[in-house]
């Protein structure tokens, strides 16, 4: 016997539920750092291979990629109050393949949150993430049918997601959540730098 059960609401995507980082009773940090250019990029294909294979020759290449990021977490009031922040900012220009001359991107991102337990069974949480995809050059909606460079995409795309949450625990067993989130400004370029 198969038994189908239809949903009452029906979903199109994925939901999925992330949890980030939150401070604590003691402070601490992080800072990292990525960098590459093209002095640093490798170029070990054969001639051999080349001739055999000329899109290898004309492989996208990075002429400079810089990744940082900083976090800082820690307590307002031990026990009561804590922080969290990140701030990362993505930069790289390449030498894509193909008919395009040029790509580059520039992201900057934020994160922040706030944690306060009025009682050891209440958890309330504030978070915020902004973010800025800037873009130069990026192939559009159909990406094998770009020809030039006026058929690619300058992006500046912008957006903010805001969270709230509340936690009550009744016990070991038993607890209620409720969440509430939402964004602005939120959305993805598709039209062409020189639409024909």
């Amino acid at each position: 016997v198969v038994l189908a059960v239809a949903p009452l609401f029906h979903i199109t995507g994925a939901v999925v539920n992330v949890i980030t980082k939150s401070g604590g009773n003691r402070f601490s940090s992080l800072a990292e750092m990525r960098f590459s250019n093209t002095s640093l990029s490798g170029n070990n294909i054969p001639p051999t291979i080349k001739a055999a294979n000329p899109s290898l020759a004309n492989a996208a290449v990075i002429k400079k990629l810089t990744d940082y990021t900083v976090q800082l977490g820690g307590p307002l009031k031990k026990d009561k109050a804590f922080f969290f922040g990140s701030i990362q900012r993505y930069s790289v220009q390449d030498d894509p393949s193909g008919p395009r001359t040029l790509h580059t991107e520039v992201s900057p991102r934020f994160n922040g949150k706030f944690t306060f337990l009025p009682s050891p069974t209440d958890n309330i949480v504030v978070g915020l993430q902004y973010d800025s995809y800037n873009q130069t050059g990026r192939r559009g909606l159909a990406p094998a049918i770009v020809a030039t460079q006026q058929m690619t995409v300058n992006q500046d795309s912008p957006e903010a997601i805001y969270n709230l949450q509340y936690r009550k625990v009744f016990g070991s067993r038993t607890f209620v959540e409720a969440k509430s989130t939402a964004y602005g400004r939120a959305y993805y370029e598709h039209n062409p730098t020189a639409p024909s």
